[in-house]
């Protein structure tokens, strides 16, 4: 039951971030970390491997 629970947490946080960064892709936020722009590609990437993430914890779920 609990390795259940992990996965499906771990899925829901990986989906959240996952949107954050496609919400932060389609309005085009600006985010300046020690005066360095974070390019918006970062944040395309972050999406897919975010995405992936959440997806493949949902399936381990279900497998188990």
């Amino acid at each position: 039951m609990k390795k259940d629970s992990a996965l499906l947490v771990s899925g829901l946080v990986f989906g959240l971030v996952a949107i954050i960064h496609l919400l932060r892709f389609l309005f085009k936020t600006e985010i300046i970390i020690g005066g360095y722009a974070l390019s918006m590609e970062v944040s395309l990437v972050a999406f897919v491997v975010a995405g992936a993430l959440s997806i493949w914890m949902f399936i381990a779920k279900s497998g188990s």
